[in-house]
Order: C-alpha cells, then structure tokens, then sequence
C-alpha cells in the first residue's frame, strides 16, 4: 500500500492579457508559489519551518535571497517558526508560531540557547504583504536594529 505525502503546495494564479496582436485572442496564467519568504537582513541567515515538524524539514533564508515556501505537513497548524544561524556567535531556540495569513508586522522574539545576562533575546520582524498582481503573500524577516531604532518593543 503506498501512502500520501503529507506536504501541501499552495498556489496562487493570475490571469492577463496577452500584449499585442495575440491579446485578443489568449490570455497569459502566471503561476506562482503562495508564500514567498525574504531574508531583509544584510548580515543573518534565518532557518524557517512548519511549527511542529523536525528539523530536517527547514528551509534556510541567506541574506537578501527570496524562497517559496510550502507546508510541511497538512495535518499540522498552518503556523511558521524561525530562528537565526551564522553571523551570531550564539544558537537559538524556535521562535513560537505565528500566522503568516495575518498581514502586518510581527513582532518576534528569541531566547538563546543558553541564557546569558543581558543578550540572550534576538528580536526579529516578520511583514506579510499581499503581493503585487496575485493572491500570493510575501514573508520579509529583518532583525531589529540593536539600539532600538524603529523597534516593535518599547519600554
């Protein structure tokens, strides 16, 4: 007996006129993922997945790159999890999850592995936007500027 894959590919179409002699005629279907992520940060890479899955099912995010991204598992919630890797010195926990449907800015934050005083938090922001010309949404992560420069977090 075979089984299923348990992975769900969104899609997202958009129907256009052809341009020229041939636009009355037929029409241009532009077929595109339904979540695109964007790494907006210069220095860190980011490791995002389904919350709820193993690792093994991680997408990474290098600096200023752009990936599709897809459900690992159907049967889990439709919630996402990062952490950032590389240009810090320290690992991180998942973030919690957080609905990538809901458009506006999240405000992120993350513990270090091992808790140090003072510097065991990462802050990042996560924007959903509606992407131009479809239905598909666009994830832009960017950590936050450590002197507090347009922060989420005020006290």
């Amino acid at each position: 007996a075979t089984t299923l894959s348990p992975e769900l590919y969104e899609l997202c179409y958009y129907v256009s006129d052809l341009p020229g002699d041939w636009g009355e005629f037929s029409r241009l279907l532009t077929v595109s993922p339904r979540f695109l992520f964007r790494n907006d940060s210069e220095t860190v890479t980011f490791e995002v997945k389904q919350t709820g899955v193993s690792d093994s099912k991680l997408t990474l995010i290098f600096p200023g790159d752009v990936v599709p991204f897809y459900w690992a598992d159907f049967r889990l919630p439709e919630l996402v999890s990062i952490r950032p890797i590389g240009s810090t010195s320290k690992s991180y926990r998942w973030s919690g999850g957080f609905d990538i449907c809901s458009l506006g800015t999240v405000p992120l934050r993350i513990r270090s592995n091992v808790l140090e005083e003072g510097n065991d938090i990462f802050s990042i922001k996560a924007l959903v936007e509606i992407r131009p010309s479809s239905s598909g949404l666009n994830v832009s992560f960017k950590e936050e500027d450590r002197k507090g420069n347009a922060s989420l977090f005020r006290v």
